[in-house]
């Protein structure tokens, strides 16, 4: 059974230490997810219709809305990852200049130079158990070398944001139907509205609806709703002492079984041990995505799922 070791969330997004043996189910998500093996047998995924390893040598990074998932055979032996999920914001105004809502790593493969590789250990020794009491200057500790250890791959340290260097993303150059569906889901996220309705709702026919917002985002509108409903249930998750089927029956799932098995096949573990391991840095408040028009989305925000 895969499990959580350690889950450290801050404004740098989260930081998932993991065990693996068991693989996922294709998905996405709006942070920038980068995946570090620690130990054990090299890892198989599927980028973007990609096939990808995962090895002690080469990281994978894997930007905003792109549809991937994890390969493990049935009877293959654990393996250790570092999975972090970034927040853009985070991203943008310590490592590299880009969108705050979108991360594009530029890269898939990462291939890890010995700097790197020393500052991925660092980071590594910090998330292993047993931890310290997780007072302020641990998260900043951490903070501190994940910035080292992501300027070393993709920039360069006290590279600051400035307006023009800020592109768009797909989430505000879509088309104004998609713009409206978009915030048709974010604000139904917890009422299981059918995909027809959002799609008449939108002004489209379901084919003309499905191919124009996978042409525009990269993603099916299922994967992006089950996107928004993993954010939900990993900030509820963290934030607050809801019982996962109470979280789970929120979110539209007959029973916490279903709803476990839906996180896991996400999040590659189950939500009470996402629970159990989670540590946030002091005043950190919980900084779900609003759920309104995509436009009037706030740019300050921690990584979700």
């Amino acid at each position: 059974m895969s499990r959580a070791i350690t889950l450290c969330h801050g404004d740098f997004g989260r930081l998932c230490f993991i065990e693996v043996d068991r693989g996922t189910v294709v998905h996405a998500h709006r942070e920038g997810q980068l995946l570090f093996l620690i130990g054990g047998e090299d890892v198989k995924f599927v980028v973007n219709n990609q096939p990808k390893t995962l090895t002690l040598a080469n990281g994978l990074a894997i930007n905003s809305l792109t549809p991937h998932e994890m390969k493990v055979e049935p009877g293959s032996s654990t393996s250790t990852l570092l999975s972090m999920h970034i927040n853009p914001l985070w991203f943008a105004t310590k490592v590299r200049a880009s969108n705050p809502e979108w991360t594009d790593f530029g890269v898939v493969d990462v291939q890890m130079s010995a700097d790197a590789l020393q500052h991925l250990q660092h980071l590594a020794t910090l998330l292993k158990p047993p931890v310290p009491d997780k007072h302020a200057d641990y998260f900043v500790a951490v903070a501190t070398r994940l910035q080292h250890l992501l300027s070393e791959c993709f920039g360069q340290d006290d590279v600051l944001v400035s307006h023009n260097e800020i592109s768009e993303s797909p989430l505000q150059t879509c088309d104004h139907r998609i713009k409206k569906s978009l915030t048709i889901m974010n604000t139904n996220v917890r009422n299981d509205i059918p995909l027809d309705e959002i799609a008449s709702q939108a002004g489209l026919s379901r084919p003309h609806f499905y191919r124009l917002f996978r042409d525009n985002l990269g993603v099916t509108p299922n994967l992006y709703l089950n996107m928004l409903r993993m954010e939900f249930a990993a900030e509820r998750m963290i934030f607050s002492d809801q019982p996962v089927t109470a979280i789970g029956l929120e979110l539209g799932f007959a029973s916490q079984a279903s709803f476990t098995r839906f996180f896991g096949a996400n999040l590659g573990v189950p939500p009470t041990d996402y629970r159990r391991v989670a540590c946030v840095a002091p005043n950190t408040v919980s900084k779900l995505p609003a759920y309104q028009d995509i436009d009037n989305q706030p740019g300050d925000r921690s990584a979700s799922a």
